[in-house]
């Protein structure tokens, strides 16, 4: 699932950046290319075990451009650097911010946490600290530069993307 949400992530970031210049290439992975995808329909949402994943909803995406692999932490690292750029994660919240929560919330970010009993309803917590430097929280790293970077945002992923 989280795969898929990164995937999701990815594609709406890449369809945002429709009909500007195609992106150069990152000559970090030798073997990335773009690949071309029709788009189409599809429903997005799951109520028959997650509730809070409804409802469910009809998303269409028009045809655009994927990379051929995920971005790899030591990409999104590159990005970092160059751009200076704070994930929200690393920003946290003020309750004035606009488009927010409504409350202050320190940087963090969900992390999947299996629970001692399988039947929970929810495996995620929300974890002070973690971000895509340290995936699962503050007590703890996690951080492979070869993995995919995860805990960024639609905005820090149309960041990447106008970047790349």
């Amino acid at each position: 699932m989280m795969r898929s949400l990164r995937l999701i992530i990815v594609c709406a970031a890449l369809a945002a950046c429709q009909g500007e210049a195609k992106p150069k290439q990152n000559t970090s992975q030798a073997n990335a290319e773009w690949v071309a995808l029709k788009g189409g329909c599809f429903d997005m949402g799951e109520t028959r075990i997650y509730r809070e994943e409804g409802p469910v909803t009809e998303v269409c995406l028009k045809p655009f451009q994927i990379w051929s692999h995920e971005v790899s932490n030591a990409e999104f690292a590159a990005f970092v650097k160059a751009t200076g750029h704070k994930t929200r994660a690393e920003l946290g919240w003020s309750a004035a911010d606009a488009n927010g929560p409504g409350i202050d919330m320190a940087p963090g970010s969900a992390v999947f946490v299996p629970p001692e009993n399988p039947n929970a309803m929810n495996w995620w917590s929300l974890m002070e600290g973690a971000s895509w430097q340290q995936p699962l929280g503050s007590k703890q790293s996690g951080y492979d530069p070869s993995a995919p970077v995860v805990h960024i945002t639609r905005d820090d992923a149309q960041a990447y993307a106008k970047w790349a």
